[in-house]
């Protein structure tokens, strides 16, 4: 007899035999398809309210507070570490060295003005993604 398939939730980690689950790759306890679930969040879906705000005064060129660069940093990370970049199956070990380099650059530590903030908007297009 062959093993059961299954799947693993790439947020929540659960595991799942159910074979409507294993065809639509769907986690029942996040209630969501994983492909949704890799998903980077967009900062105007952002609820808070702050990063919304942080992101027009960027935008527009406006002064940003040590709290907008934190928090316009947290979403470039949490943004470019999504796992879905990762799916593309026409990456090739360039896009793979290039998405590398996004990650390592989007460290707290070299985010902390507007001028290595644009660097990296920058190197994301030129890279063909964006996170604005």
């Amino acid at each position: 007899m062959s093993p059961q398939p299954y799947i693993v939730c790439p947020k929540c980690g659960m595991v799942s035999h159910n074979p409507n689950d294993v065809r639509e790759r769907y986690c029942g306890n996040c209630h969501g398809f994983h492909i949704d679930l890799l998903k980077p969040g967009y900062w105007m879906n952002e609820t808070g309210g702050e990063l919304v705000l942080a992101m027009h005064r960027y935008l527009k060129g406006q002064p940003l507070t040590l709290r907008d660069i934190s928090l316009i940093g947290a979403y470039i990370r949490q943004w470019i570490e999504s796992p879905v970049w990762e799916q593309n199956p026409h990456m090739d070990d360039a896009g793979r060295e290039g998405l590398a380099a996004l990650r390592v650059t989007a460290a707290a530590r070299f985010l902390t003005n507007r001028k290595a903030i644009d660097a990296w908007m920058a190197m994301a297009e030129d890279f063909g993604v964006d996170p604005l």
